[in-house]
């Protein structure tokens, strides 16, 4: 018992050495590499909403994020990424006409310059981060609904702009290489769709949104790997 206990504490020692002797992911002139990754899935049968009761409903949201940066001073990092988001919903129900099914998918593509900054915490294994972007976004979603006599196809183009922040925490594998968790805490924006209904452009509608969401949806974290490569010297 003494021998694994006496195994423990110079593990524990040697991972404590080990941190000590990691030079600092942030300083000056560093580079930052990352992939971010989120995921939300739904499923559902015999839902019951406010004036309509779902037969059966099913939802995947998910996207991809891919950063770069550069340390322009200790702890604080600028940079660009771009994202790719996707979502599709399927509804099934019975209208006037019979069994109704209602799907959506749509798809983003953006750019997002950003700024970050980090508060490092403990023995340097883990820190606090805080990222602020400015997302250009251009995005399509179809969405069809058919029933027994009809069938409709509704298709939207938008274009949008957003100021968001996001806070994390990142965890340290070695002194290169970092797990991130994260989620949006806030987000600013502005929209500007135009939709046709069955393909008829002459009567295309536009519409033009702005919002602030302090929506947290801690269903939707994002996770992602970070690489943090040193100036060449």
């Amino acid at each position: 018992m003494r021998k694994y206990v006496f195994l423990w504490l110079a593990l524990g020692v040697v991972v404590q050495i080990r941190a000590q002797d990691l030079p600092s992911q942030f300083e000056k002139g560093n580079t930052m590499v990352s992939a971010t990754f989120h995921l939300k899935h739904s499923e559902s049968e015999n839902e019951p909403r406010l004036f309509q009761t779902l037969d059966g409903s099913y939802t995947l949201d998910w996207g991809v994020d891919m950063k770069a940066g550069k340390f322009i001073k200790k702890d604080f990092v600028l940079g660009g990424g771009i994202f790719y988001d996707q979502q599709l919903k399927e509804r099934q129900y019975e209208g006037d006409n019979g069994a109704v099914t209602d799907d959506l998918l749509s798809k983003e593509y953006g750019v997002a310059p950003y700024i970050r900054n980090y508060l490092p915490i403990g023995n340097g294994r883990f820190s606090i981060f805080n990222e602020t972007s400015l997302q250009f976004t251009y995005g399509r979603s179809v969405r069809q609904i058919e029933d027994a006599l009809e069938l409709d196809r509704y298709v939207v183009d938008s274009y949008g702009l957003t100021l968001g922040l996001q806070p994390g925490i990142s965890v340290y594998i070695t002194k290169n290489v970092g797990f991130e968790l994260g989620t949006s805490v806030l987000g600013i924006s502005s929209t500007y769709s135009k939709g046709e209904l069955n393909g008829d452009g002459d009567n295309a509608s536009t519409k033009f949104t702005n919002q602030v969401s302090f929506e947290v949806d801690l269903l939707k974290l994002f996770l992602g790997v970070t690489f943090y490569l040193p100036p060449r010297s």
